[in-house]
């Protein structure tokens, strides 16, 4: 089945084409969700060890 253009869709396609990505200013990227370092690791491994269990659930002890 081909695909079918709009008459609406060929301005858009002209715009496209004529864009000047120089005109775009410069951006610094960082990254954000670093992953944790081995020390990190162990003391969350640690910790979980003590968390309670939630899928037990005792309603007579409300």
């Amino acid at each position: 089945r081909p695909l079918l253009s709009k008459m609406s869709d060929n301005p858009v396609k002209e715009e496209v084409q004529q864009f000047d990505k120089r005109c775009l200013k410069k951006t610094n990227t960082a990254e954000k969700n670093t992953l944790p370092t081995k020390a990190e690791d162990q003391i969350q491994a640690h910790s979980s060890a003590y968390d309670l269990d939630l899928s037990v659930f005792f309603k007579h002890c409300l």
